[in-house]
Parts: C-alpha cells; structure tokens; sequence
C-alpha cells in the first residue's frame, strides 16, 4: 500500500501563490470566473458551433450583461457586478478581428448560447447538479431568446434574467415558484400562490393556455387550468429568484419577505431558508464588502475571443518508468486510436517525447485525410529511453514550440501529456504553462506518476486522467477518447459505445455485444488490442447477421492493434463480437468501439462523467455524477454504473441513479448520481461511467430540466388580462428507441488521502434525505421521503427521528429540543425505497402556542425534519425542513376515538337543529318584508371553500352541497383586492356554442354619396336567415319614404333620402324586377334588417365605433320593428330611421340615458332630456301577485333623487321642437337640439361624447352641411331598386411579370392561390383566372365549383413561370371579358395581385368604374403600384398588401379574407390559425390549434415551406396521429382535408426544417348552418395616416348582437420595411375605444417608422377570461317608451328588455383566430429619430361622486404620453360651478392641487380623492370637473369629459318606529365543529331560499 506525503503539493501551491502575487493579471488567464475587489472577472460565454452566423447576437449579450451588472449591483446591495467577459465566437463565423482564444473553451464556458435540434425557444435555465449553495455547471441561453424582444413579455429584460440564472449558478439558490404547484393551503386554511415574496399582488383565472376543457372553470384547486395572473405593476421589491420580469423586483427575498410556507425548490432544497440568507453566507459574500459612496460601478468590458486552427501536441513520456507494466505499448495503442479515430479533420498535430530532456518527434501536420493520421501514427515512440529522470517542464517546452510555430503563440492549442514518472521541478514551468494560453491535459500512468502532475490541468482548464498498471484495463484507450476539441460541436465529435478489458485464458474467448443506435452509425470503428504477437481470432457480426473476419481489420502488429471501419453509417441495431485467444498463455483483450452522429438533425445521445471534487480525505465521500442527454434533453430510466478503479486493488462498480435523494439534487434532470465511499488505498482513482438504455419509450424528458427563469403567461393591466405568446414548450415526444443505446465516458479521476490502514472503522453516517415532503389532511400529517442508508445511500438504516415545531426557527436552530414524534413502529427500509409515516401533530402539542404571524386562532403551521441513524448511532445532518398547514380548534386536547365520535355527533345533530330554526327565521323574513340581501365578500384570497367545491353543476353531489331552489354559483374572493376568477353565468338559452369568425378588410364601406342634397346608394339588406316576406320590402320603402321629409325638415331643407338599393337574399324567390347587384353587398349594406337575437329584443340601434362626429357603421332593424309591431315602443318606423341616420352619418349619440334617468341641478330633481322644457310625469308602476299599480315616485332621502324604477312619462301634448336625439316619437318633435335648446347638464352620451355640444352644433360641422345649403323646393319622393343576391363570380387576376421572381414571390402567389381555391372560395362560385405581365393570358374561362374536381382543374391553371413587364389594365380588362362571355360583370369580384409599378393604371378607372364589378387588390411587396388602392377604394373591394417577409404568412392571410361579401356566414372559410417561422438546424415548429364547437366542417391544415418538405407531425384532440398530407413539391405546398367534422378540441401540430421558412394556415366551416359563427371584424379608422396624426384600429367581436368581452385581441401592424408592431387593443371606454364592454375593441396606432402601405392583421385569443355577453339594450339607439298618457292615465309598455346581472358576466369563450386587417398608407413620416408630437389622448370617461360631506372621488382611466400609450406626465384638473366656463374657460377655472398625483400607466384605472377648497361648496351645489393630461414634453391632451356632483344633505325626519317583524341579517356560520365545515345562509333573489351545507 502507497502512502502519500502531500508536502510537494503544497509547495506547488505556494509557488503558485507566489507566482499570481508577482504577476496578478495571470489570475485570470485560467477558466474559472474570479471574484476582485466586487467585480466578477472571466466569465465566459460561448456560442455553440451549431448556432448560425448572426451578429446581432453579440450585441445582445453584451447589452445583456450590462444591464444585468448594475441590476445585480444593487440587488447584492452594492457589493458585486461583473468586470470583464469573454464571449467565444464559433469558429464557424466569419472572421472579425477576433482575439485569438487562450484556454477558453465551448466545455469551460459558464453560459452557453445553443439552439440544438429542435430546442428553438424554451427558457432560460441554469443546469444545478449539487445542493444548495453549491456552483451550478452553466447557464443556458437559445438564440431566440438573445434574439427575440417579444419574448421579454413573459420574461422581463434578458438582464434581470441573466441575474436570476447567475444566482442559481454563483450561489446555489433555487427557485421560488413552482409550476407543478402553483397553489398550496396555508395555516389560515386558504389557498395562496406559491410565489415570493407574498404582497405579489394579481387574481385567479380560471384556464391555463387555451382551454383544455369545455367551460374554462376550476373545478378543483390544483387542477391544471387553475392561473394566477399578476397585476402589471407592484409595490413589492422582491424577489428575483419568483418573477425577476415585474418591474418593481429589485432584491433576493430575505428573512423577513420569505415565503416560507411555499412548496418551492428553494424551501424545500435549501431549508426553508431565504434566497438573501444563502447569498450572505456564501465565499463570494464572505470575502467582500459593500462599495462605499453612492457611484455605479464601471460598465463590463468584453473580450471577444474565436478558435483560430486545431492544434494538438502529444507530449510523451519515454522515460524507463514507461517500460514498466507495459505502459509505453498501452500508450502507443493509445494514441494511435486518439490519432487514427477522435482527433477532428483539418486538426494541426505534433508530437513530442522526454525523459530529462524534451524532443520533438513531428512538427505541426494538418489532418485532411487517414494518410496523414497513419503518417502521424509513424512518429510514435517506438522504444524507450534508459534514462528514468523525467522532466515535465522539459517536454511541455518542446510542445509550446511546436504549436507556436503556426501562429506565433500557443494560445488556444492542447497539450496531452502522458507520463508515468516524476519531476520535483514541476513548479518551474507552472508559469510558463499559465501564461502559454493552452490547454493541458495530463495522463498519470501507474502509481509512479508525480503527485503534483494535476496542477498542470488544473491551471490551464484542462483534463486530468489516472491509469493503473493492470493489463485489462482499457482507461488509456479511455482516457484519449474522452479528450475532445472543446468546440462543442458534437457532430463532430467521437462517440464512445463500448469499452471492454479481460484477461482470457488461452482459446477462450471473449463475447459481447454493443448496440449501435440511429443517432450514431458514421465512421464506426472497432478497436481490438492485444498484449502478445499475432492477433486474436476475430469475429464479428452486424445486426442483419453480415460476418466480418480478422482478415478484414486493419492489423498493426507493431502496436498490437487491429481496427475496422465500418464503410458509411453503420446498420442500427445489436452487433456481435467475439475474440478467440489463440495465444498459448493468458493475456489482456480490450475492444473499444466509437463512432459519430449519423444525422445532423439529430443529436445522439451522450454521457459526461464526472466528480464534485478533485480530492478528498477519508471518509468524506466523493460524489459521482453522469450527465446523461440527447441535445439539451435529459434521458430518463437508463441504466447508468460507475467503475472507480484505484491504483492497486479491484475496480468498485457503482449504480448511479437519478431520483432526487441522497447525492442525487434533482430528480429526472437527466443527471445520474451517487456517493462513493468504498476507498480501498491512498492515492488516485479512475472513474469511467457505462450507460446502457433498453428499447423504451419516454427515453426523453418531456421538457429541460435546471432551474428555469419563470415565464410569465400574462399579466393584468388596468383590470385586463393580457396574455402573452404562449411559452415555448423544449419538450420532445415521446419517442420510440427501438434498439436502446449504451455509451462509455471516462470520468477523468480524483486523489483520496487519510485512508487507514487494514479494516475501515465504521465512521460513514446515513446520507441525509433531502426529499422530505410533508401532506396534511384534515388533522393528520403524512410524511414521504426517500430512505438513506447505514452508510450514506447505500444499506439500511437503523432508526428515524421525527421531530416536529410550530416555530421554524427553533427546528432549525435547535432539533434536538423540538418536539418528537413517536416513530416506534417505523422501521427504515433499504436505501433507494420510498419511505411514508403519518401521524396526528395535535397528539404532541400539549401546550398552547401564540400564533405566529398572519395565522388565525385555530390554525397550526407545523415544521418538520427528521435525522436518521445508523446501527453504531452516527447521525445524519438534519433532513431539509417539511411543513404542513392544519387547521383545527384552538386548545383542543387529544380525546379518545369514542369519545370523538360522540362530540362529533352531538354536535353534527346540534347543527342540523340550528338549520331548521335559521330557516324558519329566514323563510318568515322572506315571505313578510321581500327583501334581497347579497353576501359581501371578504377581500383577501380565495378560501378553500371556494376553490374546492368549485365544479360543474353536475358534480355537485360528488361535493356533499345541498341546495334548495337555486343551484349553487362558484364563488371567488379577490387575491389583494384584484380581480375574479371569470366563471360561466347562467344562460336561458344556450343556442349558440361561441366561435370566432375573423372577417378580413374594413367594416363598413358604404356607397352612400350626397348629391344635391339627396342621399344615394343607402343599401338596406335583408339578412339570409329573415324568412321571406314580400310585405318587409313594402314596409322598408314605407319607412324610407315617411323619413325623407322628416329629416327634410330637420335638417332646415338640407337633406333627404333620394335613392335607396334594397338587397334582398338569395334563397327569396327570384323576381323581373330583382336585379343582379353592382357593388352592393352585405359586408357595405347601411341598414341591416335581421332577426332579433335573442327573440323580443327588437330596439332599433347603429353601431358606433368612433368618437363624437365620426360615421358609425350600420343601422340595425328587426322585422316586426320594420312592419310596425314595436311603434308603441319606439314611435314611428321613418322618425326612428331619421334618429338612427343622424347616428350613422354625423355622428351624435343620445340625449336620454337609460342608466340614469334623473338628476339633481341646484337641488332640484330633473329628468334627463333634451330640451329641457319637455313635460312630463314622474311615476312608477308597482306590480305584486300579478296586478300593478301607478303610484307617484317617492322621494330617496339618501341621494335626493326619486327611488328606484321612477320613469318619466311624457305629457301627451307638447309643444317643444327639440329633440330627435332624445325622443323622436313626440309629435311636436321636429328638430335637433341646438346650442340655444340643448340642456347640457344631462348626464347622458351626447353631452359626455361631443363635450356638451348640442346634436346640430355637431350636424352643422359635418362634410355634409359644409358642402349643401338649404333647398327652395320640396325633395322629391325616395326611389328603390330591389337588388337580389347571385352566384358568386371570381376573377383571378395574377401578375406573372419578371420582378415576381424576387423573394420567390410567384411560388407564394401559387401557395396563396392554392388555398383561395382549395378552401376560402365557396361552393357553387364560379371562377376564372387571368395572368398577366405586359399582356394578358386566359389561364381559364369560368368554371363552377361543385367539386373538388373543379378546385384541383383551376389549380393546375395557376402561373408557374415569370417574365416580361406590368400592365394591370390589360389584365382587368382581359377580367372583364372573360366574365363578359357568361355573365354581366355586374357584382362580379376580381382578384387583382400584383407587384410592381404601372404608370397606365389610371387609363382603366373609367371601364372599371363601369364594369360594376368589386376589385380587390393585394399589393405584393415595396413596389406595388401606389394607385392599386383606388381600385378598391372606387369599388368597395377589399385592399390587402404582403411583404416579402413570408415569414409573416402576409399573401396567404390576404387570399384567404376574400369570403364572399354575400351569402350565409356559415359557409365562409373561417381563419383558425396563420403562423410561420424561418427554422434552422432541424428546429421544430410546434402549437396548438382550437377546432371549437361551432366550427370543424372542410377544415384544412395548409403547410407551405421555402426549400425541403419539412416533417409534419399532426395529433388531433384523442392523441390520434393525422397522416395523408397531400404534398405538391412544386409549389412546396402541403395540405390535409379533415373528413366530415373535425373533433372539438386541442389539435397539436409540429414541423421540423433547416434552414428555410415554414408557414401553417388552417382554416374552418361552421359546424352548422343553424349556428353562426362570431364574427370579428376589423377595420382602420381611415384608409390613410398624415403624420403626426394617429390611426385608430378597430376589432369588432360579435355574434349576431351578441358582443365578446374580456377577449385577448392584438393588432399586428406591419410597415413596408418590415417592421411588425404588435399592439393590444382593449374594449375599455377609454382612449380610442368609444364605448365600453360593446365587443369593439380599440387602440391608436402611432409607431410610425416609414412611409408607405402597412399591412393590419388581427389576432384573437379566447379562453382565459373572454366571455359572450347576452347583448345589452345598445347605447346608441332609439330610446324605448316606457309608457304613455292617455286620458290622464299611465299606459305602460312592457318592461323594456333587461338582462339578468348574472348574465351579464357571461359564458366563457374559448377560441384563437386570425386574419388580415386590410392595409393603410402613411405618408409624411419623418426620417429616425422621430420627434415626439403626440399628446396625451383626450379622457373620456371621468366620472364623480361624492365620498361623506365634503370629498369628491375621481376616477377615470389613465391616457399616455402618447395617446394611449405610456405614461402621462402630470394632470390638472379644474373645477367651477359653471359648466360652460369650465369648457369654455379651463385655463381660468380653480385648479386643484395634484402634486401627490403621479400619472399610471395607460388603462390603468385612476382614482383621485380630494377636498374643493376656493369655492363654496353647500347644499344644493353642482360642481363641474375636468381633467387634463401633459406629457413630458408638455403637449396637452383635449379636455375630459366634464364631470359632475351635486350635494345633496338631506333633512332631518324623525326616526321611524323598528319594526315588529323578524331581523333578516346576512348569516354565514363557519363551523370548526369536526363533520362540518362550512354552513352558509344567505339571501339569492326575491322569494328563493339557497342553503348549502358541505359535511365532511
């Protein structure tokens, strides 16, 4: 036995020291990250060879890390930034005066940057293999997310992630959330986020991603769809390691903001100990202090360093010490194999041997082909020296030589130094090895080898190697095989399969097999090396039974070695060795198999081993450990076995495991671990690991394990949800390793000292459990854990010690004084087993506690750990730290089991007696006093009541709820008073499933034009699904006719109606009189006449999207308004028409206000109207057991106004003229309200809208007015044509001319038209097709469309070469004569595509002015013609415009919008997906798609790519894979037709490519003609953009009248340079949006960057939180009668039309959809930087109310520095009692002081509390408010809306007397008594009773 004097080592160390104190720049020449004075010096980030050339990535990681540098420097407190940084370029990149790397290599790197094989995308994580406060190996960056700014939504800045990773790798901290548990119970029985620290703020949703179950509700409190969603922005400082993305996260949670309850890593790894406690007690804390004074550090330097050429030195020992056990032949075979097989092509080698002194047998020769390496092979030493003096110094000099006669230098080549002798001067050339700039490698042969020989690699980076004189041992062959380039390329590389050694016994053989998988199977070799002359007898066998004989190795009978290479890529499967000792004696055998990655798209799987530690001292074990992966991925259930060989005794084997216990940190991180303690002697070990993996599934990991920055999936702002992209999943299928794999790796070695002598005393306690996890249920505690053994992991242990406390500091600082638990009865199993034991805590609490801080009397926080001991009691450290939240009576003592049971059931019965007698109270208080009573809500987090009996109503029973009457409702608490969970309310009926049906283009395109004072081309359609009835058409006309002279004279002899088109459908019976439409179509129709939805809510109403004086965009009729049932209601048919036009034209809203009908002006009640001389009575109609009553309205001493349900009923006689706007059925109401009549006090929509304007102030300022004056003569009566929908007729018109060769525009022509005529054009349509360049060509006349037959005949037509000039005219008029032949071109549609200039387009606007065919264009890149819009603009037709960026699936989005403008909805080709990606290295292209229930019918999948066909991989809901692509390579198009109905529900797809773009379109039908699909419709507010004026963008979301609400819509907005803006639009009442909670959702656009077209496409996402509201009475309507006067008696109406409040919450929606937006130019953009010239947005929505006496409460929503984005600078706000001086006179009105009023982000909700101070402010006061926004460069916004309060202080009455009858108070019993957890009565609506129980 060798014992070892360590002495040379230390003073290696000392000459070290001293070295580095002499010359300290060499402290960072080496690889490790160095800590001097706060900076962080060395980092190396390395850029994997794989990644292609981009040089924005650099950039990005330098702005990465400097960002990250401050915000660490202050989240550490001043104490450390980084310094300096490397970045390693990959070679593969293009030169750039790059420096040349030293020791720096991809494998040394601390961050990688790598997109491997389909891994695009996934988070950023640290790869932690050890426990906390231990290095982590690296950080993990993917291009895309250097790359990509859109990801920074659910990540934050990639600084503040850099910091969150740097902390898991510097420090060994873990994360604070936890995906798997996102929610946890805590001591106050409720359920909280699992979050850090706990003020976070944000609110519970109720669907995770796109809804995997049909209603989109929790029904269970760790169901997967169940979300917390965070607010936007926060007051908490921490904590980085939860959510480093929220902005106001500045600091690690410490002691006093740690979450200790959640069940987190970083609790359960690190001991319930904070982020901040493990940093501080770290060596980096630990050797620093905080910088003084107040100065940032300096920004970090960066080094960009590149791999010049390979170089490779072999410097060999041939010293007599290398005669010794056969260590130069073994060194031979060797290097021969590292020569003939693992060093890279092109690789520059030289060789050096040396005993005393160093010799240079080969200078540097490049690698190009195996003549080279056997020429290399020839310089082998072939014989050794008799001198035994060894100098290492002397070899590694020879070695610098050779490697510096390349470049000059040494930097970045690899010396490989073998020696099996010693050298007491190695410190002598330390310095010089540091300083070289290259990486040694050493190999220590035998026992001999010099102690200090690990200093070399240990200085330089590079690998340590130890090799015992045993003659079967392979671990030379080993180690040259584990030595790679270091370039991270492991395609590249050699893979190592098999590694075997025995002595055989002469003619025996040795016989093995090794499998060769599907990732390996290029140059495979099999290696046989032998110790005597001749070869054995060699037989081997592929796996289809092919035999290959000695005869066919290679044989070098000088070196013993024979070698095969298998030609090309070897065949998968089981290969069969077998070697015949054909020697007379015993001898060693080995065969070494490799080989590399058969495919680049593919990765194959690999092993890394390797040691904590280079050292250790008996008997602290050595922890091994196997990183086993394929690419990024971790492979699951391989079979992994260490051998640990040491110097002189027999190799240990050790199973590795990968199950989160014992060494093992993570569980299924594809990290294989184990202690090791079995030391046999001092001195070295050699460690080589074998993987072995059986034929499995789920060999992968299903996503990448580490420690992940946390991406967030949305966030609220202003009350919104705002969903970002969902995370990109790094996960891979499952897939299917039909052979398995095996794999060998060296794992390098380590030193042992202090082992004793003969036996080993037992001094190895149990291993500590770190997977302690701890479950309460009701009382008891269920403990599991994974069982430790006697010695570490390994036999079984003797005994546990449970101990328990309620205070965590007292178990973590004092164990042995907590609480025990009786573990008499739990035996401890053998290591590796699961371990569970369950007790009750209470029966060891005997003494009362004081709560600890937040927790409620009668709850308990129990902590709990346990130690372990083994049979001679050595103890285990302290398991990490489990806890459990119970709850149960405060003091309760233990009782007996009988006696439990009888308390429990006395007072089980007790309650129940309470039940009945409650109910009597109740049902008394019910039937006497009729009152509703609602539940208030406690503020705080969902109760788990709440959350747990949350389920469909089905399920009810399952939760032991009883309900009487009323089914039970979920019910939510707020999480810190933010938001809901959004639930389902109940529907009366449920008719419609929801979809979304995106409609490309513009809303509305009305051909209605003023001539003469006439109005033309009004079109008034019929809707397809109105029954026919000859009678609506008389009535249209009847209402026409009786408007015109009524708006005549309303309009001071200005307008009337002259023509109006009546477009009847198409299913009506064909008439002579019905023509054939010109441009008349549904999609531009003024006055639509549908039927009501839901039935009986037929109130006349236009849409309104714009603000105060914009056009609306249609008027809505139902037929039994239309035919004169609802004039009781509404007053006659053409007075109501003449309201709605004044809506639809001009602009103005509503003088009446349905919300609030009275108000109060200096005291006094007055009814909403205008003019306010209008008369009436102020009654209400009260009902009881079905007669009702007219009493006057009663006076509300509370507010001043009238109770509620009071109407105004007008006098029969009036005399007042005004106003249309406020009621038009009075019969002396003639006119519009003008600036003399208007009231403008009325709370009501025109006065807020048009800033107290009155209706004809706002007529008179219309284009309308401006360009007509007053006739002289009566108007003549309206003419109708009737107008009747056709087939459908399409004219492709496609240009072919030579420019559509750029950006390969005519194959996207193709692919586009391809699905216009496969999908989007519709049945029974006929189509032609022209192509065009400087003629024209008829591709094909027209043919009806009955099959697909007809579609795959027009396809074949399509275009499929370029050439020759551009000339648009010929080809429309080459259209119009085709359609000529067989129709009149009357209504036809041409589809006009083209890309380039044409200056003779204007000399057809006249034939297409006449053709009356609609045209709608695509314009195909920059240099489309700029007149290509006014053909659409002068048509009606749709205007589209595609980039080149195909990418952006632009031109296949503008073919498939053209849905017929006509017909039924349901038969329109519905959008469902549009989405492309440019992939590189075989990256996959996953999603999911949502078929819902209203859609499936043709349904189309439509793959287009640039290059190769890609993988296609399509699952539908069940998990079935979809094969039968249809796939046509010329025009890179594929595509699948789902038969029948597409199953409902989630379908998942994934295409994989390199280099090349793909796009996936899919495409729907309305699953039933019954069922119409939602549409959503959007549109620009102009067609053209002057900046600085903004645009506004509108999504309108409806189905029928039924509006979308709370929907996640984003714009994308593309500009002509190709830059996309993504821009959420919100349905919020503020900013652009007109009106709130109306299904249109808004926004203004200003991020200009160029001039010219940009391209609109629309995104809409369902799921989360949107829901289909049951349509609302419409604010911009006729106003509904309630009643009249008749004989001096109340006529009343029916109730006008409500909705249940329940309902107004609606149905959740889940759904995703797409489609183009049409397109716009910008003209007058000024080059970058633009300046800044938008204000603020004007405040629409301000709104007063008074708080006690003398407060009035503000709140509106915030604009933004720019319109409605960003932040405001400052506000004023002014007050007056003079509502016109306040409008008029702003600037001089009080202004109050808001100097503590900092603005909020835009849509964010304000509220504003102050006291009117400078103006008498007394009973009976109105008080009008202002508001206005100032951005940072003082622009100004308009004035809010004006805002009002009127005090009201009522008089004094006498108090009245109580009465007799029975109180009805609110009850709501929570009961701790054992059986019964909750008893809640509470009052529902009139007369109904709930009363719900849930018993345990």
């Amino acid at each position: 036995m060798t014992y070892r004097d360590n002495a040379g080592t230390v003073c290696s160390l000392k000459i070290v020291s001293l070295l580095v104190a002499l010359s300290p720049e060499l402290l960072f020449v080496g690889t490790e990250v160095q800590l001097q004075d706060n900076g962080y010096d060395g980092l190396l980030v390395a850029i994997n060879p794989q990644v292609s050339e981009d040089q924005n990535l650099i950039p990005n990681i330098k702005e990465m890390i400097t960002e990250a540098s401050f915000y660490l420097f202050n989240a550490t407190k001043r104490r450390v930034f980084f310094r300096s940084i490397k970045i390693l370029i990959p070679a593969s990149w293009k030169a750039n005066n790059y420096s040349i790397v030293k020791q720096e290599s991809y494998e040394k790197a601390n961050v990688i940057v790598t997109d491997w094989y389909g891994t695009r995308g996934g988070d950023p994580y640290t790869l932690q293999y050890k426990g906390c406060g231990k290095e982590g190996k690296y950080i993990y960056f993917s291009p895309d997310f250097l790359l990509n700014d859109d990801l920074t939504a659910g990540y934050g800045s990639r600084g503040k992630v850099f910091v969150h990773e740097w902390a898991h790798l510097r420090w060994g901290v873990f994360d604070e959330y936890n995906n798997e548990k996102p929610f946890y119970i805590s001591g106050q029985n409720q359920i909280k986020v699992t979050r850090c620290s706990s003020d976070i703020t944000g609110m519970f949703v109720c669907e995770k991603g796109p809804c995997p179950q049909e209603n989109c509700i929790i029904s269970k409190l760790f169901q997967e769809g169940c979300m917390f969603i965070y607010n936007r922005t926060q007051n908490a400082t921490a904590s980085i390691m939860f959510m480093q993305s929220l902005s106001s996260v500045v600091e690690f949670c410490n002691a006093s903001t740690h979450n200790r309850e959640a069940p987190n890593l970083q609790n359960q790894m690190c001991s319930l100990r904070s982020t901040w406690d493990v940093i501080s007690d770290s060596t980096d804390f630990n050797r620093s202090i905080p910088m003084n004074g107040t100065e940032l550090p300096p920004p970090p330097t960066f080094s960009l360093v590149q791999s010049g050429d390979k170089v490779v030195c072999l410097v060999l020992d041939v010293s007599s010490k290398m005669a010794e056990a056969d260590r130069l032949l073994r060194l031979q075979q060797a290097a021969e194999f590292y020569l003939m097989q693992i060093v890279e092509i092109h690789t520059f080698v030289g060789i050096v041997s040396f005993n005393s002194k160093g010799e240079i047998r080969a200078q540097l020769h490049q690698i190009n082909n195996d003549d080279d390496r056997r020429l290399l092979v020839s310089y082998l030493p072939a014989t050794v020296s008799a001198e035994a003096e060894t100098r290492f110094c002397s070899g590694l000099k020879r070695g610098f030589e050779v490697a510096e006669k390349l470049n000059g230098k040494a930097y970045g080549s690899v010396m490989i130094l073998a020696t099996g002798g010693k050298d007491e001067r190695i410190g002598d050339c330390l310095l010089a090895a540091l300083s070289s700039g290259s990486t040694i490698h050493t190999i220590a042969l035998g026992s001999s080898a010099d102690d200090n020989l690990e200093e070399l690699p240990r200085l330089t980076g590079g690998l340590k190697f130890f090799v015992p004189d045993k003659s079967n041992s392979n671990s030379m062959i080993d180690a040259f095989g584990r030595i790679s380039s270091g370039s991270g390329d492991i395609l590249q590389q050699r893979i190592q399969l098999e590694s075997v050694g025995e002595n055989v016994q002469p003619h025996q053989q040795l016989e093995n097999t090794v499998t060769v998988d599907n990732g390996v199977g290029r140059d495979t070799t099999f290696l046989v090396t032998w110790q005597t002359s001749g070869p054995p007898e060699i037989v081997l066998f592929d796996p289809n039974g092919r035999k290959y004989h000695t005869h066919h190795f290679i044989i070098n009978e000088a070196l013993r070695t024979a070698r095969l290479c298998i030609p090309g890529t070897a065949k998968p499967g089981l290969w069969t060795y077998t070697l015949n000792n054909t020697h007379h004696s015993l001898q060693a055998l080995t065969v070494t198999v490799t080989s590399r990655a058969s495919r680049p798209a593919q990765p194959p799987a690999t092993v890394e081993a390797f040691v904590e530690a280079d050292s250790t001292s008996f008997p602290h074990p050595v922890m091994v450990y196997a990183n086993v992966r394929e690419g990024l991925h971790p492979i699951l259930n391989a079979t992994v076995t260490a051998t640990v060989e040491p110097e002189a005794e027999d190799p240990v084997t050790l199973k590795l495991f990968d199950d989160g216990a014992g060494a093992d940190v993570i569980k299924n991180d594809g990290i294989y671990s184990r202690y090791f303690f079995s030391f046999a002697v001092n001195g070295r070990y050699s460690l080589k690991v074998h993987v072995n993996h059986s034929p499995s599934i789920s060999a992968l990991g299903h996503s990448i394990p580490g420690s992940h920055a946390v991406y967030v999936p949305g966030y609220i702002a202003n009350g919104n949800i705002q969903m970002n992209a969902p995370r990109r999943s790094m996960g891979r299928g499952e897939e299917q390793q039909k052979w398995g794999f095996s794999r060998i790796s060296s794992g390098g070695s380590f030193s042992v000292l202090g082992v004793p002598a003969g036996p080993h005393p037992d001094v190895l306690p149990p291993g500590k459990i770190i997977d302690l996890e701890a479950v309460a249920l009701e009382e008891e505690v269920t403990l599991s854990w994974t069982a430790p053994g006697e010695d570490f992991d390994q036999g079984q242990a003797n005994s546990y010690e449970i101990r328990m406390s309620k205070s965590l500091q007292n178990i973590q600082d004092d164990f042995n004084n907590a609480i025990l638990v009786n573990t008499s009865k739990l035996s401890p199993q053998q290591a590796g087993t699961k371990e569970t034991f369950t007790f009750l805590p209470k029966l060891f609490i005997n003494e009362p506690e004081h709560p600890l801080d937040g927790e409620t009397q009668g709850s308990h926080r129990v902590y709990v750990a346990i130690r372990t001991t083994d049979k001679n009691s050595l103890e285990s450290a302290i398991s990490n730290i489990a806890q459990a939240s119970l709850f149960f009576p405060h003091n309760s003592a233990p009782v007996l089991a009988r006696d439990h049971l009888i308390s429990k059931g006395t007072l089980t019965v007790m309650v129940f007696i309470g039940i009945v007698c409650v109910t009597i109270v109740v049902t008394h208080c019910i039937l006497n006093k009729k009152k509703e009573r609602k539940r208030n809500t406690s503020s705080g987090e969902v109760q788990i009541i709440e959350c747990l009996m949350v389920e469909k109503q089905s399920r009810t029973q399952k939760q032991m709820l009883i309900s009487m009457k009323m089914p039970p409702k979920p019910r939510f608490s707020k999480e810190t008073n933010q938001g809901r969970c959004t639930v389902m309310g109940p529907f009366k009926s449920s008719v419609f499933l929801l979809v979304l049906h995106l409609l490309g283009g513009t809303l509305s395109n009305s051909l209605v034009q003023l001539n003469n004072n006439g109005y033309e081309g009004i079109v008034i359609a019929i809707d397809p699904n109105v029954p026919e009835d000859e009678t609506l058409i008389q009535e249209i006309k009847d209402m026409v006719t009786q408007a015109s002279p009524y708006l005549f004279e309303a309009t001071g002899k200005r307008f009337y109606f002259k023509s109006v088109t009546i477009l009847i459908p198409e299913k009506w019976k064909t008439k002579p009189e019905y023509m054939r439409p010109k441009l008349e179509t549904y999609k531009n129709a003024d006055v639509l006449v549908a039927e009501s939805n839901p039935p009986g809510n037929d109130e006349p109403y236009t849409e309104q999207m714009g603000n105060c004086g914009e056009k609306g965009e249609r008027i809505n009729f139902t037929p039994d308004f239309i035919t004169g049932k609802k004039s009781l209601q509404y007053g006659p048919q053409g007075r109501v028409f003449v309201h709605e036009w004044a809506h639809l034209r001009w602009g103005v809203f509503n003088e009446y206000n349905n919300d609030q009908k009275f108000y109060l002006s200096r005291g006094k009640k007055e009814a909403v109207r205008c003019s306010g001389t209008i008369t009436g009575k102020t009654v209400v109609n009260k009902c009881q057991g079905g007669s009702c009553v007219t009493k006057a309205c009663k006076f509300d001493k509370v507010t001043g106004l009238y109770e509620k349900g009071c109407e105004f009923i007008l006098d029969p006689y009036q005399t007042e003229k005004a106003s249309i706007m406020f009621s038009q059925s009075i019969n002396s109401v003639v006119e519009f309200c003008t600036e003399k009549n208007h009231n403008k006090e009325a709370p009501n929509l025109q006065n807020q809208k048009c800033n107290l304007r009155s209706a004809w102030e706002v007529i008179r300022d219309s284009e309308d007015f401006k360009k007509t004056s007053p006739m002289t003569t009566q108007p003549p009566k309206p003419t109708f044509s009737l107008l009747q929908i056709r087939q459908r007729i399409v004219c492709l018109v496609l240009d072919k001319s030579g420019s559509m060769v750029t950006s390969d525009r005519l194959k996207r022509m193709n692919q586009a038209g391809k699905l216009f005529l496969l999908q989007t054009v519709e049945q029974g349509s006929w189509v032609g097709m022209v192509m065009f360049d400087s003629t024209a060509y008829v591709q094909s006349e027209l043919i009806q469309i009955n099959s697909g037959t007809e579609r795959e005949v027009l396809i074949r037509k399509l275009p499929t070469a370029a050439g020759g000039g551009t000339s648009i005219c010929t080809g429309l008029r080459s259209a119009f004569a085709l359609i000529g032949k067989k129709y009149p071109t009357d209504g036809s549609e041409i589809v006009l595509l083209t890309d380039g200039e044409d200056s003779t387009i204007s000399t057809c606007f006249n034939e297409v002015k006449q053709s009356g065919a609609i045209i709608h264009t695509v314009a195909l890149g920059p240099d489309a013609a700029k007149e290509l819009e006014e053909l659409s603009k002068m048509t009606g037709g749709l205007k589209t415009y595609a980039s080149d960026q195909a990418q952006n699936n632009g031109l296949i989005d503008a073919f498939g919008a053209l849905s017929s403008g006509n017909g039924a909805v349901s038969q329109h080709s519905i959008q469902l997906e549009s989405r492309g990606s440019t992939l590189q290295n075989s990256q996959w292209m996953n999603g999911t798609v949502i078929v819902d229930s209203s859609v499936g019918n043709d349904t189309l999948f439509l793959v287009t790519w640039t290059a190769q066909p890609p993988q296609i991989l399509l699952w539908d809901p069940n998990g079935k894979r979809q094969d039968g692509f249809v796939v046509d390579t010329h025009s890179k198009v594929a595509y699948l037709q789902i038969p029948g109905t597409a199953k409902f529900g989630i379908w998942n797809y994934s295409l994989q490519a390199s280099s090349q773009t793909l796009t996936l379109t899919v495409t729907s039908r309305a699953s039933s003609a019954t069922l119409p699909p939602i549409t959503v419709t959007s549109k620009m507010n102009k067609d053209t953009g002057k900046f600085p004026s903004p645009m506004v963008v509108y999504a309108k979301i409806h189905q029928g009248a039924f509006p979308i609400l709370r929907a996640s819509v984003t714009a994308l907005i593309e500009s002509v340079d190709g830059k996309t803006v993504a821009l959420e639009l919100l349905d919020n009442g503020a900013g652009a949006d007109a009106t709130k909670n109306d299904g249109v959702y808004s926004r203004y656009f200003t991020a200009y960057d160029a001039n010219g077209r940009y391209s609109v496409k629309v995104r809409a996402l369902g799921g989360v939180n949107a829901a289909k509201q049951r349509v609302t009475p419409q604010q911009n309507g006729a106003m509904y009668i309630p009643g009249w006067i008749e004989d001096g008696e109340v006529k009343w109406n029916p109730p006008r039309p409500e909705i249940n409040k329940d309902e107004l919450q609606g149905k959740q929606v889940c759904f995703s959809r797409t489609s183009l937006g049409g397109s716009f130019v910008a003209s007058n953009v000024p080059k970058a930087p633009i300046p800044d010239l938008f204000p603020p947005c004007q405040i629409t929505d301000l709104k007063a109310k008074l708080q006690g006496d003398n407060l009035i409460n503000l709140t509106w929503t915030a604009p933004g520095d720019d319109y409605d984005h960003g932040r405001a600078y400052q506000y004023i706000i002014g007050i007056s009692t003079s509502i016109l001086d306040l409008r008029d006179k702003f600037n001089e009105s009080f202004q109050v002081n808001t100097t503590a009023l900092i603005p909020k982000e835009a849509n964010s909700e304000e509220v504003f509390v102050f006291t009117p101070e400078g103006i008498t402010f007394e009973n009976g006061t109105d008080l009008f408010i202002a508001v206005q926004a100032v951005d940072k460069v003082n622009l100004m916004s308009e004035i809010s809306n004006i805002a009002r309060v009127s005090l009201f202080i009522p008089p004094q009455t006498p108090p009245e007397t109580p009465s007799p009858s029975l109180p009805c108070p609110d009850i709501n019993v929570n009961s701790t008594i054992p059986g019964i957890h909750i008893l809640k009565i509470m009052w529902k609506w009139l007369g109904e009773l709930q009363l719900s129980v849930a018993l345990g």
